[in-house]
């Protein structure tokens, strides 16, 4: 079995995924419609399921994400904004996203974790471990000199 590509913009484990649930399709077209929706997601479309599939408010999500209530009405109105990274970071957070589902949000955004990368490596290590605060994660970054997430 390949693993995914964490630049893979197509989210190669969700089309494998659908493609293996192939056989519970009721038929072709359910399969097919099924696929593009989760192929032509937008990081928006992407987070906004999220947020719906986990039921929280948005107001919680900005909150615990400390992204500007502005800020994030400009992301949700656009479907094609693009975050920047620490604010794609954030929000994943603030979701409590697994790894693999974070590296599929960022990648909607044009963004992977790098294995090159300490800070990346370590903020992997928070999503693995299921550790979402934002400001746990900002500590140990500060602690290991790294630059934090969002605008301190």
């Amino acid at each position: 079995r390949r693993e995914k590509s964490s630049d893979d913009p197509f989210n190669a484990s969700e089309v494998s995924r659908v493609l293996r649930n192939y056989s519970t399709a009721s038929n072709y077209n359910e399969m097919l419609k099924t696929l593009e929706q989760n192929v032509n997601q937008t990081f928006v479309d992407r987070m906004l399921y999220y947020i719906n599939a986990k039921g929280v408010r948005d107001s919680e999500v900005y909150k615990a994400a400390q992204v500007d209530k502005r800020l994030f009405s400009k992301i949700v109105s656009n479907n094609e904004y693009k975050p920047s990274k620490d604010t794609a970071i954030a929000l994943a957070l603030a979701l409590e996203l697994s790894l693999d589902e974070a590296s599929d949000l960022l990648s909607r955004a044009g963004y992977t974790f790098s294995h090159s990368n300490k800070r990346d490596i370590i903020i992997e290590f928070f999503f693995r471990e299921k550790v979402y605060n934002l400001i746990d994660v900002n500590e140990v970054l500060f602690s290991l000199n790294q630059k934090l997430i969002g605008r301190f």
